[in-house]
């Protein structure tokens, strides 16, 4: 187990290396895409806020306007039955199409390690794509 330390970006990107990830650090964040053949990839930011790490999930999975109310429900209940992540449907009303993310805080003002950093980020990962899969019924393996 490694030393105690306060959150960064710096921490992260060790996380990242310590799990094997391929990542990109952008101005503000880090950004993570996971890929495989014949199904949607799902993109993970990874951004720290003070004390806290951030961790927004996307799916490249258009959902048509005449979904969203479906979506809306299955949503509804998906939240209201998983502690994570909290999940939405951005939506905006000049666009037919939506999009599933989802959203997580992790509160580090105690401090942290790599490896508690890792487990996290691998936790919010598999979380958003259990979301995906339940609400979307897409086929992630």
């Amino acid at each position: 187990m490694s030393e105690q330390c306060s959150i960064s970006l710096d921490v992260v990107k060790e996380a990242l290396q310590a799990l094997g990830w391929k990542y990109e650090q952008g101005d503000e964040g880090i950004g993570v895409t996971f890929q495989a053949p014949g199904v949607p990839s799902i993109h993970v930011e990874f951004k720290v806020a003070g004390a806290r790490l951030l961790a927004t999930s996307a799916i490249d999975v258009p959902i048509p306007r005449q979904k969203w109310a479906e979506v809306l429900v299955d949503l509804n209940q998906f939240n209201a039955t998983h502690f994570r992540p909290k999940a939405y449907l951005s939506m905006t009303s000049e666009s037919d199409v939506g999009m599933l993310i989802g959203e997580e805080v992790h509160d580090l003002a105690g401090g942290t390690t790599v490896e508690l950093v890792g487990a996290w980020m691998g936790g919010h990962a598999n979380a958003f794509a259990a979301c995906a899969s339940t609400v979307l019924g897409v086929r992630l393996e």
